[in-house]
């Protein structure tokens, strides 16, 4: 997982392309006209640079399943509150476990303040927020292939 990340995040044009779906399924799933899109402090000017592309597919998606020819939203960068970096840890022993277990400990009341990347987007009025960060990708992710890894441990003939 570690060098996936990595990789993930050092890639310009590879994270680019995951940012903007990762923004694009945001606006999806809140349909809102007003939102701000809150990143790591690195990203800030890669999802500047997407942005009106994001706006444009959106506006493009919504006219044509929804018909709405006058549906534009409008996205700002929140640069007064981004997320913080996770870091990366490598934990080779138990050692390593207990030495960093409050930094790879994820509190579900702030798992969207620190990340690996990613963006979090919030409704103009703050009342709506939409996670989507590589760390709660990752987690729907393992919690989707639960039932694969009970079954592989647990198969029914044992």
């Amino acid at each position: 997982i570690r060098d996936s990340l990595e990789r993930i995040t050092k890639d310009r044009d590879f994270y680019s392309g995951v940012l903007r779906k990762l923004i694009l399924q945001g606006l999806i799933r809140m349909m809102e006209k007003q939102v701000m899109v809150r990143c790591l402090p690195r990203d800030v000017s890669l999802v500047n640079e997407i942005i009106p592309s994001v706006r444009q597919t959106f506006h493009d998606l919504v006219q044509k399943e929804l018909g709405q020819r006058d549906f534009w939203v409008e996205i700002k960068v929140d640069e007064s509150s981004p997320l913080e970096p996770r870091e990366i840890v490598s934990l080779d022993d138990d050692a390593d476990i207990e030495a960093h277990n409050e930094e790879i400990t994820l509190h579900k009341e702030e798992d969207h303040k620190k990340c690996f990347g990613g963006v979090v987007i919030t409704s103009g009025d703050g009342a709506t927020i939409c996670k989507n960060t590589l760390d709660i990708r990752m987690e729907q992710c393992f919690q989707e292939s639960l039932p694969v890894i009970r079954k592989t441990l647990f198969p029914e003939g044992r």
